[in-house]
């Protein structure tokens, strides 16, 4: 009797895990599987997988370690999805104790990029180009040899645009365009001397007397262009036709701007308003005049780049200028930070 007891118990048993087995374990596995597969390929898209299955090889069984690898993955990318959830759900990336904590013309500034009223609702290892020697021309091929500041401060943040003589400030966009590292790449293969100082003199025409939104701010704007391609390294991941095309547009970014918003210009109904359907009607009309003062052959700056570099610069351009709004500004961090967190 003892021994038929027995018999029954280890066929139960065997029965049990069977059908455990069945019911739970295969498709546990079967789920893990799938898991680690998707998992993979996302992962694969953002990082170094491989480094990551180097890292969960601890001389394990291989079920054991197939089982944490595809448990450790899931986490992984549970949480960069909750990370980017956190980011994507995110209203505003100023909240209410940093705007308290702001002066009154602070906060007037971040609501209006904020596009709201009144009230506040809830380096590689490769050297840069700006260690690079500035120039290799000789000074007889120089475009900018009439420029008085000296290219050591063209090429830092020490240049103060409103200390220096109106006929200097054109010197230093051409040394830029011309004569700078970016320049013998980019501009002098797209354009000449007499073109540009042509496209300069009618986009000087085109600011107004403003006293922010003129001219000389338009040129200290493609001075601050010129700095971050050169300390990004843009040329190792710029195109150079979008190099020239991001330098034309630091230029043209405020033409015709007379000294109003966006907010004030759709509340008023202006006709710029009107035209362009409340949608960035100042940036929409800088980019038009652009393209108008380019128009004529003697200022069109993108006249020496053919079809297809042309089509990929007004494209570059079109972009940049429209993203001067300020609505935009908190979007761009967001997928600043999105793509951020993917690459970690």
């Amino acid at each position: 009797l003892i021994v038929f007891m027995l018999g029954v118990m280890l066929y139960c048993t065997f029965d049990l895990s069977r059908t455990l087995d069945t019911i739970v374990i295969h498709p546990l596995q079967r789920m893990l599987g799938m898991v680690r597969v998707m998992t993979s390929s996302i992962l694969a898209e953002v990082s170094n997988f491989q480094e990551i299955e180097d890292d969960m090889d601890d001389g394990a069984n291989e079920d054991a370690d197939l089982q944490v690898s595809e448990i450790k993955l899931l986490e992984i990318v549970l949480q960069k999805l909750a990370k980017l959830s956190a980011i994507f759900m995110q209203q505003n990336v100023v909240d209410e104790a940093e705007m308290a904590a702001m002066s009154l013309e602070g906060r007037g500034v971040i609501l209006d990029m904020m596009q709201l009223g009144t009230a506040f609702h809830d380096r590689a290892s490769r050297p840069s180009l700006d260690s690079s020697p500035a120039s290799t021309l000789k000074p007889e091929d120089t475009v900018s040899w009439k420029m008085t500041v000296h290219r050591t401060i063209v090429d830092s943040w020490a240049l103060d645009l409103l200390k220096i003589e109106a006929d200097d400030i054109d010197n230093v966009a051409a040394y830029i365009f011309f004569d700078s590292m970016i320049g013998q790449r980019a501009g002098r293969q797209f354009t000449s001397s007499v073109t540009l100082q042509h496209f300069l003199d009618a986009a000087k025409a085109g600011y107004t007397s403003q006293p922010y939104h003129c001219y000389i701010h338009a040129i200290d704007v493609l001075h601050t262009v010129y700095r971050l391609l050169s300390l990004s390294q843009s040329d190792q991941w710029v195109p150079e036709v979008a190099q020239y095309a991001l330098l034309i547009s630091a230029v043209a970014h405020d033409l015709g701007h007379f000294g109003r918003t966006n907010p004030f210009l759709v509340e008023t109904k202006h006709e710029l308003a009107l035209r362009y359907n409340d949608k960035s009607p100042l940036e929409n009309m800088h980019c038009a005049t652009l393209f108008e003062i380019c128009n004529q052959p003697c200022t069109d700056v993108f006249k020496g780049l053919g079809h297809d570099n042309y089509q990929k610069a007004r494209k570059v351009c079109i972009s940049a200028i429209l993203h001067t709004d300020n609505a935009h500004h908190f979007e761009m961090v967001k997928d600043i930070s999105r793509i951020y967190e993917l690459a970690k």
